[in-house]
C-alpha cells in the first residue's frame, strides 16, 4: 500500500494542469455597445461576468472592451474548460457532472481511501491536487 500511495503521490503531483484556456476577440456589436458578445448562444455579457452554458463544462468570461491593431472596439472573451483525465484501478474516474459549475463539474478521479474500501475524490479543478490526509501507513 506504501508503494502505491507514493507512486499516486507522484503522479498526482506532475498532473498540475487541469484544464484549458481559450480567448476569441470579436468586434464590438453595435447593438451591444461596451459588451462581449458569445455568439455560438447568442449570449450578451458585461465586462467582469462569467457565464456557464447548460450544456457544457466550461465558463465564459467577459475580460472588456479594448482597442484592435486597426483602431475599432473588440470585446475578448476568456473560456476556460475542463482538461483531460485518465486513472488507473484501483481508481475510477466520475464523469462530468452539468449539474454543477464550472469547475465543479468537471470529471474527478475516485479512489480507495484506505483499507476499509471507503472512496476518496480527488479534485481535479484545482490548479494543484494537494493530497495531504493520504498517508503513507
Amino acid at each position: 500500500m506504501m508503494v502505491f500511495t507514493v507512486f499516486l503521490l507522484t503522479v498526482m503531483t506532475f498532473a498540475s494542469t487541469s484544464g484549458w484556456l481559450a480567448m476569441e476577440m470579436g468586434a464590438e456589436l453595435p447593438t451591444a455597445p461596451n459588451k462581449c458578445y458569445v455568439k455560438s448562444y447568442g449570449k450578451i455579457l458585461s465586462p467582469g461576468a462569467t457565464w456557464q452554458p447548460s450544456d457544457d463544462c466550461v465558463a465564459v468570461k467577459c475580460e472588456g472592451i479594448s482597442l484592435m491593431p486597426n483602431g475599432k472596439r473588440a470585446f475578448t472573451l476568456e473560456y476556460m474548460g475542463c482538461g483531460s483525465i485518465s486513472s488507473m484501478p484501483p481508481c475510477e474516474i466520475v464523469p462530468m457532472d452539468l449539474s454543477k459549475k464550472y469547475p465543479s463539474c468537471c470529471p474527478r478521479i475516485e479512489c480507495p481511501n484506505d483499507d476499509s474500501g471507503a472512496k476518496k475524490l480527488m479534485d481535479m479543478s484545482d490548479t494543484y491536487v494537494l493530497m495531504d490526509d493520504m498517508h503513507a501507513s
